[in-house]
């Protein structure tokens, strides 16, 4: 089978997801795909740091995709800006499509009223900045009882735009989540605290940027709870 040949075929995919990814000439996965995909699909919460353009949303995306595939359910992937929400979006399409899968787009900017009509369809990815994800929850407009899965893309740029509280916010209200992802180009102190609250053994892998001499890592990291804490 010619996508056998693909450098995706040892990491766990599915047979009909390795055809999609041979229709699409996507052959070799980039390092933060080849450390990713196989932890994602076993459905365990990963902290990443990788830069922008190393191949990270579909990283998430793939293993994503086919999860949902299989069992239903819903992903949210929240993002910093309107221009990486419509990047994340138009690169996950020709992914979703051979399932027919569907996904939304929450950015400010657009008359919400338009967006409410979009989540009526009851689409398989929400794809949203904290802001206007944050106004759907509060006009009540978005049932997120849904989502099994919660990405969160750059993760620092949302922090240092000040949008803490907006993520926490929406983290509160997805109630049965089982399944987190957090990528980020570093990962400051902020960032391990909202992993400590959110995330339940998170593999946290790191990807060396182009040129430096750091070896890629993948390692468990593990965060203990403040309860646990006390009782130590």
């Amino acid at each position: 089978m010619e996508s056998s040949k693909s450098g995706f075929f040892h990491l766990g995919l599915a047979p009909d997801m390795l055809k999609v990814l041979n229709r699409l000439k996507f052959v070799t996965p980039t390092p933060i795909q080849l450390k990713a995909i196989p932890i994602a699909l076993e459905g365990k919460d990963i902290m990443g740091v990788a830069q922008t353009g190393t191949g990270k949303t579909l990283a998430f995306g793939i293993p994503t995709v086919q999860r949902l595939a299989a069992e239903g359910g819903q992903a949210l992937i929240l993002v910093p800006t309107r221009e990486l929400a419509l990047q994340v979006d138009e690169a996950l399409a020709p992914l979703l499509r051979p399932y027919k899968m569907r996904s939304v787009v929450l950015i400010g900017g657009i008359k919400i009223y338009g967006q409410i009509s979009d989540i009526k369809q009851n689409p398989d990815i929400i794809i949203a900045t904290p802001g206007r994800m944050n106004d759907h929850i509060y006009q009540g407009t978005i049932d997120l009882g849904g989502v099994s899965v919660v990405i969160l893309d750059e993760a620092d740029r949302m922090l240092d735009m000040g949008f803490e509280p907006q993520v926490k916010s929406v983290l509160r209200c997805v109630t049965n989540k089982k399944q987190t992802m957090l990528f980020s180009a570093t990962m400051p102190s902020e960032i391990l605290k909202l992993a400590t609250r959110y995330m339940e053994l998170p593999i946290s892998i790191e990807i060396a940027p182009t040129g430096t001499a750091a070896k890629d890592v993948s390692q468990e990291l593990f965060i203990v709870k403040e309860a646990l804490k006390k009782m130590s």
